[in-house]
């Protein structure tokens, strides 16, 4: 469990860093209407955002905020690495997944429904340009803070065992 908890800690400050662009056009996107009309920004999109920061202050304008949101992320997101960590081992050991599927059916066949296909989607392109990034980087740093550990922890054992029989 502190293994875990230590990489998530790591890979989410990580994680944190890489997303960070993706959250400061979110935030100034959101915080737009409330500025005066000479202060607003008008991004048309994410990506035009992105492109309207890096013209105006540079690849630097893209780490604006970056220490708050490294530390929003390790201390918001910690347990769910570490608890990721700890269900995937319970899955592992199992042959099978127990799963609820007629209670998904019918969220499924409700929503389509009700709402039609696309009420599936809704806000999906928001959440995936703000997310994608930030998930990626988040697993596969998680795995690699895991695989040094593991090594470090082999290397400790070896010195150890070595000590005591030389």
């Amino acid at each position: 469990m502190a293994k875990g908890l230590t990489a998530a800690r790591l890979q989410r400050c990580i994680g944190g860093a890489f997303g960070n662009p993706a959250d400061l056009v979110m935030v100034r996107m959101q915080n737009d209407a409330k500025l005066p009309l000479e202060l607003q920004r008008n991004y048309k999109n994410a990506f035009d955002g992105l492109y309207q920061i890096i013209k105006a202050e540079g690849l630097k304008g893209l780490t604006r905020g970056i220490g708050p949101n490294m530390n929003r992320a390790i201390f918001m997101n910690s347990s769910q690495i570490a608890s990721y960590e700890q269900i995937k081992q319970l899955l592992l050991e199992t042959k099978l997944f127990g799963d609820n599927m007629q209670s998904f059916v019918t969220v499924f066949t409700s929503t389509i429904t009700n709402e039609g296909p696309q009420a599936l989607f809704k806000g999906w392109v928001p959440a995936f340009v703000r997310l994608t990034p930030h998930t990626v980087v988040t697993f596969m740093v998680l795995e690699q803070i895991k695989k040094f550990y593991d090594r470090r922890i082999e290397l400790r054992i070896k010195a150890t065992h070595d000590w005591k029989y030389h």
